[in-house]
């Protein structure tokens, strides 16, 4: 007897297992997790986007498949084997459905759908539905199979800018976004759009899991690769009239009331005809209140969906905005600018309008004092809380610092912050590289000139707009050194950065003041009163007579903090020594090595080429000086 006929004889009248048939339900557990299904289950999905199935493929693949997932009997421990049998599998069968898709010159959507959706559901046990339905298939529950899922991702991101997709989208927009169970009459003409959005999902409940995902995922070169070149992909998708796109789909939340009418008059007029067609003079008015309750149904899921679908497009949108063509494109949008800053004040929606209005209007333009109320805002994303509240509390305790926490939002009430305070503390982690706003707080604060302390306080990998960053910034990294140690460097930074500020506002209220009387002075006077002004004490005596001060400031005022690590408590008499030492041929390159094992063992930081080359010609002009 075959596993259908089997099925068949002892299942409900509804094609389910049913309750207490553990009998059948472990038959066909079993069957499904033997090679003796392998075969007939791959050709019934490659005929998914060929032909009509037939009635055994279609049992094959929605009855038999979904009974085994029935949440009466499905459990973790069954969940555990049934992943370890299929992930293998379904990542051999995508790559097959993907290979033939480039002879064929069309993808094969209906079997991505069905795939992929599989992958979703058979994460859903009896002990863990709960949570499903709170998070809304927002995690995988189980994650011994990393590496299989990894593998699937890697294969799928890539069609997420794949041109046939992006060109079919303008026509994909009236089709519904959900991960019910795969059935025949869902898995038929799968569009574009929504192999898109189930891609992101997937990719969304891989990173969410565990924060570490995302630096596994990204040290791959093919996902690096897509990952890196998303201003090119936004580039493309302004070519493909995409901008246009997501504002007419944004436009049921920006004219949420237009919208509801038209939604509203189409259902009217569709169930108009439909009451017409069975209203007799004998028609039960409980038909007639039935058919109205359905109407006013569906209207209402019909308007939630439509302002879902419309606020992930103004966060689209959002996104977008970074991009400089998108920026232009949108300013220019005299409409979409009045919608979005007569949204300002909606409470639902407060949030991403702020993001839109912060990088599309002149946010940098307004009036506020410059007295620092702030020693430091601290810039973090909420999911790295722990960390960032030891080094706030532990700051507060012990030199008694006012500092402002900022979790990613962004307002005109941060823009003040900002303005208020001495220092940014940027707390750099993978969720807070990956965040918007995150990244509009530290373009503002680069934009007014505030000095910026980036420290490291999860993994991260220093690429994207954080490697510009750490280009101009000593960072410091609170993962791979301990909390003491790595305080103490934080403490040093910022009594470094204070003294120098003081110099410089000093320096600038001298300048303020002779300005007053240079006017009546001949101008080369003037001149030389200026530059007496500006000079630092470094720069007017011999380097043999710089102290461990003087050697700080030098590098300070050459951007080579780097290698205050390495001459720390050095004076310049040391510097000269070490100088002359690095000039001998045989010990250029010895140094620099000897420099890079030092601050890689003390500090997890590595030195560059060219700081090295910088550092040493700095130096030169300074014992050529002193020499002549």
């Amino acid at each position: 007897m075959s596993a259908i006929e089997k099925f068949t004889l002892s299942c409900t009248e509804d094609n389910e297992i049913g309750d207490d048939n553990d009998e059948l339900y472990n038959f066909l557990f079993n069957y499904y997790i033997s090679l003796d299904i392998i075969n007939d289950y791959i050709q019934a999905i490659q005929q998914l986007d060929r032909t009509t199935l037939n009635d055994n493929y279609k049992w094959l693949l929605f009855t038999g498949f979904n009974s085994i997932i029935d949440l009466n009997y499905y459990n973790n421990e069954r969940r555990d084997i049934f992943c370890k049998f299929w992930l293998s599998k379904y990542e051999w069968i995508l790559k097959k459905l993907l290979l033939s898709s480039s002879k064929t010159n069309s993808l094969p959507l209906n079997g991505i759908k069905y795939l992929l959706t599989n992958i979703i559901r058979i994460q859903i046990t009896i002990e863990n539905i709960t949570n499903h339905l709170m998070t809304q298939d927002i995690r995988f529950y189980n994650f011994n199979q990393k590496n299989e899922y990894l593998s699937i991702i890697k294969m799928i991101l890539p069609l997420l800018i794949n041109k046939k997709i992006l060109n079919n989208i303008e026509n994909d927009l009236n089709i519904q976004f959900n991960c019910d169970l795969n059935h025949y009459s869902n898995t038929k003409d799968i569009k574009s759009i929504y192999i898109i959005w189930i891609i992101l999902k997937i990719l969304l409940m891989f990173i969410t899991t565990d924060e570490d995902c995302l630096i596994i995922i990204k040290s791959h070169q093919i996902i690096k690769k897509t990952y890196l070149q998303h201003d090119q992909v936004k580039d493309d998708f302004i070519e493909l009239d995409g901008l246009n796109l997501l504002l007419t789909i944004a436009n049921s939340v920006l004219a949420s009331t237009e919208i509801e009418s038209q939604v509203n008059n189409m259902f009217g007029e569709k169930f108009k005809s439909i009451i017409g067609l069975v209203f007799t003079e004998k028609c039960d008015l409980n038909i007639l209140q039935e058919i109205n309750h359905l109407q006013i149904n569906m209207q209402y899921n019909m308007n939630i969906l439509f302002k879902e679908i419309g606020l992930l497009a103004l966060e689209c949108l959002y996104t977008m905005s970074f991009n400089r063509k998108a920026k232009e494109m949108l300013q220019k949008n005299e409409k979409f600018m009045i919608q979005i800053r007569e949204l300002s004040n909606d409470e639902n929606l407060k949030k991403i309008i702020d993001g839109l209005l912060w990088n599309l209007e002149d946010k940098y333009e307004f009036q506020i004092g410059t007295t620092n109320q702030y020693d430091f805002m601290i810039s973090y994303h909420w999911n790295d809380n722990v960390l960032v509240y030891k080094i706030y509390k532990y700051l507060i305790e012990k030199f008694n610092y006012k500092i402002w926490l900022n979790d990613q939002s962004i307002s005109n009430s941060i823009c003040q912050t900002i303005e208020k305070s001495k220092f940014i503390l940027m707390c750099m982690s993978e969720t807070y590289k990956t965040n918007e706003n995150c990244r509009s707080i530290v373009e503002y604060a680069q934009y007014r000139k505030k000095i910026i302390i980036p420290l490291i306080i999860k993994q991260v990998e220093l690429d994207s707009w954080f490697e510009s960053i750490c280009t101009e910034y000593l960072y410091i990294d609170f993962v791979k050194q301990n909390f003491e140690d790595a305080i103490q460097l934080l403490i040093k930074e910022i009594n470094m950065k204070t003294i120098e500020q003081k110099e410089i506002n000093s320096t600038m209220i001298d300048h303020s003041q002779q300005e007053t009387s240079l006017s009546i002075l001949p101008t080369t006077t003037a001149v030389n009163l200026h530059l007496n002004a500006i000079q630092d004490d470094y720069k007017r005596i011999p380097i043999k007579l710089w102290s461990d001060k003087h050697v700080e400031h030098f590098l300070h005022d050459n951007k080579l903090d780097l290698m205050i690590l390495l001459t720390e408590y050095m004076n310049g008499k040391d510097l000269s020594q070490l100088f002359d030492k690095c000039q001998l041929q045989q010990d250029y390159w010895t140094i620099f090595d000897r420099f890079n094992n030092e601050l890689k063992k003390r500090f997890q930081q590595t030195l560059s080429i060219s700081i090295y080359v910088r550092f040493l010609n700095q130096l030169q002009k300074y014992i050529n000086m002193s020499r002549v």
